[in-house]
């Protein structure tokens, strides 16, 4: 099963507007974890001010590696996804996270970002969920 996950609009402001598909009617099960996922993908620790230490701050992590150092990019982005599965291990979404991996990792040069295609390891199964930084 995919789930895409298209950011939609980015604010100077630092947020950020996505849309995920298929739409579901009530965030619930998968949903809502790959929502949590995507959460803390995203989030700088410190901006949440009901956790500070939530947050991964994947952008932070590959922002300036050049398109060369995919190694390097690889290892910051598996930095990030323990980051995330450490702070979603206390969390009671069903089904369980299990693992996060980095099933793809490609620099696009003409519009100078990195897609990553996000493995979610759940015990209802596992989920590629393409993010584009």
């Amino acid at each position: 099963m995919s789930i895409d996950l298209e950011i939609i609009k980015a604010n100077n402001d630092d947020t950020l507007s996505a849309v995920i598909w298929p739409h579901p009617t009530a965030v619930s099960g998968v949903y809502a974890l790959v929502q949590r996922v995507v959460k803390c993908l995203f989030t700088v620790p410190g901006d949440d001010a009901w956790d500070p230490t939530f947050g991964a701050d994947l952008i932070g992590a590959v922002a300036g590696i050049p398109a060369q150092a995919v190694a390097e990019a690889r290892k910051a982005v598996s930095a990030v996804f323990r980051k995330c599965c450490n702070d979603l291990a206390p969390t009671a979404v069903d089904p369980g996270l299990q693992d996060l991996n980095v099933e793809d990792l490609v620099y696009e040069p003409e519009t100078g970002t990195w897609r990553i295609t996000v493995s979610v390891e759940t015990s209802a199964g596992t989920f590629q969920v393409p993010v584009t930084v």
